[in-house]
């Protein structure tokens, strides 16, 4: 299966009556720095390393949410911040009757007070940071996946669209030689003249099914460009391997995957989050002190005196009860919606492994079997009808079933290239065990010529 770094698996694709020249290699692994320079991708041939290089680098997603990591790593720096001290000056025994009328008798008063958290709260304050961040990274984790996997997706849509490109080119190839051999029958009085009709039309249509074929190449790799926030094509070709399937493996090694998937980890990171959560808010339930130094000056004596205080909230009303109460709330809610969530994805993941068994089986009884048939049935019926053994119509038929096998073919290996990258997206890994998603991709590539 197509290893995607990170995420996905590279395909490999093919079709009889298709030349394809092969070739491998080993590309470094994916990373933020492998970018390639300007003078690169003017000539650049667009692989799936290539595709998976480029979005990791430049995808507009991507790039936003790796501030949100940064925005909460800045929140926990400031929540590990001590409060800032305050300093108050004070002027007593002025602007009143007597000897308090003036500023004789003012006492004024210099001090400095600082607020000292106690309970820990400072520290729990971090750990709830630091765990909104590890969550972050998370996200970003399981966003990276997602981006990756859709990128790959959409890169193995050009592939099975180009496939067809070359299907469509070589129905009209096909249709053009039989033309000309209905016409060469005609002038030899072997054929009727108006078969010739019914084969110029079937050429016209193989012509608008071509044009329809070149467009909708042209809209897909439009599409995949867009993966890198790019609106032009920037390469002057596509190489990749669509065709190279493998057999599913066991329900029990995907449940094992997924137990140690990223996803799991940003689902256990949540509860951690929750659990930490209340626990900041019932340190809040323990009462914090001012402490307070300051000089006392008294100008009818001109003594000074130094005062110091300490001041502790009674917390008779508001003991934070309400909000530790919501925590417990939110603790027990987030548990409910993991285990809910965690029933959902195991759903979802066994009716896609079921559908990867189809696909599997589906794919290579066509490859096998039903295509090989076909191709074998319409060859006879057009050497037959050279020599006079069969009609055009039977023909026609036969060349209308093998084409419609080989564009099924196409469609039935596109669905399972797309069925693999998704659940390796949930997996976080290859379901190849040959590949080695965080070190290098093996890439097996064909050529389109």
């Amino acid at each position: 299966m197509a290893q995607l770094a990170l995420v996905v698996i590279l395909i490999v694709f093919g079709v009889s009556g298709y030349a394809w020249s092969s070739e491998s290699g080993i590309p470094d692994g994916i990373t933020r720095n492998n970018q390639a320079t300007a003078s690169d991708i003017k000539n650049m041939t667009l692989t799936l390393d290539t595709v998976l290089r480029r979005t990791l680098a430049d995808n507009p997603a991507l790039t936003a949410f790796a501030y949100e990591v940064k925005v909460r790593e800045f929140e926990t720096r400031q929540a590990g911040i001590i409060p800032n001290p305050e300093l108050s000056f004070e002027v007593a025994n002025i602007g009143g009757d007597g000897e308090y009328s003036g500023t004789g008798s003012a006492e004024t008063t210099f001090s400095v007070s600082q607020l000292v958290e106690l309970g820990g709260k400072r520290a729990q304050r971090m750990n709830v940071g630091q765990l909104r961040v590890g969550l972050a990274q998370g996200e970003y984790e399981s966003l990276r996946f997602q981006v990756m996997s859709e990128a790959a997706k959409q890169f193995y849509s050009v592939l099975a669209v180009k496939r067809k490109l070359g299907l469509a080119n070589e129905k009209l190839r096909l249709n053009k030689k039989t033309l000309t051999n209905v016409q060469e029958r005609i002038a030899t009085g072997k054929a009727a003249e108006i078969e010739q009709f019914r084969f110029q039309t079937l050429v016209s249509v193989s012509e608008l099914q071509y044009e329809q074929a070149q467009r909708n190449f042209d809209t897909e790799i439009r599409t995949l460009a867009r993966y890198w926030g790019s609106e032009t094509i920037d390469f002057n070709s596509v190489v990749g391997d669509l065709e190279q399937i493998n057999p599913v493996p066991a329900w029990e090694e995907m449940i094992s995957g997924l137990a140690q998937s990223p996803l799991m980890r940003r689902l256990e990171q949540a509860v951690l989050l929750a659990a930490q959560q209340l626990q900041l808010e019932k340190t809040k339930q323990i009462p914090d002190v001012t402490l307070s130094l300051g000089v006392k000056n008294d100008r009818t004596t001109s003594d000074n005196a130094i005062m110091a205080g300490i001041s502790v909230p009674i917390q008779f009303f508001d003991r934070n009860q309400h909000m530790v109460a919501v925590a417990q709330s939110r603790e027990t809610q987030v548990k409910s919606k993991i285990k809910a969530e965690l029933l959902q994805l195991k759903a979802d993941l066994y009716r896609q492994w079921q559908q990867l068994h189809f696909l599997y089986r589906e794919v290579t009884t066509m490859r096998d079997q039903i295509i090989p048939a076909l191709q074998r049935a319409y060859d006879g019926m057009a050497y037959g009808y050279l020599t006079g053994k069969f009609g055009s119509l039977e023909v026609l038929d036969a060349e209308r079933e093998l084409s419609a096998a080989k564009e099924n073919y196409i469609d039935s290996l596109l669905s399972y290239q797309h069925t693999v990258a998704t659940i390796e997206q949930r997996l976080g890994r290859s379901l190849d065990p040959r590949a080695d998603l965080t070190a290098q991709i093996s890439l097996k590539e064909e050529s389109y010529e």
